[in-house]
């Protein structure tokens, strides 16, 4: 009986669940192209789009489970600049040249958008009701790039602005619109221009059960709507230069990523958590962000440095999980 109870005794403590990690920065992959957009379909189940920018090699499409990815080849040599679906099986891609990409899970097909502006955001609520945005902030071609798609087509839709470059567009029982010094929000039918601080360039909008957020830059600038307009969060004071992913999670806690690999968490309690010096990545601009159960994924690139002549691109995929 002793013999039996030390062996009961020692098999509880083999088994006994070890403390677990607290969350943090880790760098998933490095890649030969700026990586400018990641969008979780379901757990498990993420792509990550971007392109050479110009400088180098097609577009860039990959699909993994937040830790591990592969390559999909597109066959295109647009960069890709944002990705989203309303499901794992309604997948849209968006680019350079007016690129739209619709998938399905494990095929992708070129559907036409009736632009050649770049289309910078996409965001679906169904598989009939999609949305994308876009411009051309050179000044060089379209701007005011509003597409509707029904299910069959993508038809332009009539915004309340004039000139405006639109980066990205996001949605739940109201659609958000961001871009250039503007902001808008419509029902699908109407749309509204909302007050803005200043005249700031808003680069990703994204919202969840605590508010909807909007950043931009610069100067870095994170903003929360609050009736009909948007008003300015106070952010650690390392903040600095251009803010260009915000996502939700679903407990309220924001992730906010920028240039300079920028990382912050604002708690539900209001407070920020600077990561940005938690793992050194030099020459990485983080362009994107999203979230995951247990934590986030952010992506980007040196996209900032390839105006520079002879620069040649590369990206990083970063996982924030214990």
């Amino acid at each position: 009986m002793r013999t039996l109870l030390i062996a009961l005794l020692l098999t509880g403590c083999s088994t006994r669940a070890e403390p677990q990690a607290p969350p943090r920065w880790q760098l998933v992959a490095e890649l030969d192209r700026v990586a400018l957009t990641v969008h979780v379909a379901a757990e498990g189940d993420v792509w990550v789009g971007g392109g050479g920018l110009g400088s180098g090699p097609g577009s860039l499409l990959l699909h993994g489970d937040g830790a591990h990815f592969e390559e999909i080849s597109t066959g295109r040599s647009e960069t890709l600049w944002w990705i989203g679906g309303s499901a794992r099986d309604d997948l849209w891609a968006v680019g350079e040249r007016g690129l739209a990409l619709h998938g399905d899970g494990s095929r992708w097909n070129v559907v036409e958008t009736g632009t050649t502006a770049t289309l910078f955001g996409v965001w679906a609520r169904a598989k009939d009701d999609a949305w994308a945005v876009g411009g051309s902030p050179n000044g060089a071609g379209p701007n005011d790039v509003l597409l509707h798609w029904n299910g069959t087509t993508w038809s332009a839709i009539t915004p309340p602005t004039k000139g405006a470059t639109y980066f990205k567009v996001w949605g739940g029982d109201e659609i958000f619109v961001v871009g250039i010094g503007v902001a808008l929000r419509g029902n699908g039918t109407t749309w509204t221009p909302i007050a803005v601080p200043s005249k700031t360039s808003l680069f990703t909008v994204a919202g969840g059960s605590s508010g909807v957020f909007a950043v931009g830059g610069g100067p870095a600038t994170l903003l929360r709507l609050n009736g009909a307009a948007f008003e300015s969060l106070p952010l650690p004071d390392t903040a600095s230069g251009i803010l260009s992913g915000v996502a939700v999670a679903s407990d309220g806690s924001v992730f906010v990523v920028g240039e300079r690999s920028q990382r912050y968490r604002r708690g539900v309690d209001g407070v920020f958590r600077d990561d940005s010096r938690e793992l050194d990545l030099p020459g990485i601009d983080l362009h994107a962000t999203a979230t995951t159960r247990d934590g986030a994924l952010a992506v980007g690139g040196n996209y900032m440095a390839l105006t520079r002549p002879g620069t040649k691109a590369r990206g990083a995929i970063l996982r924030f999980a214990p």
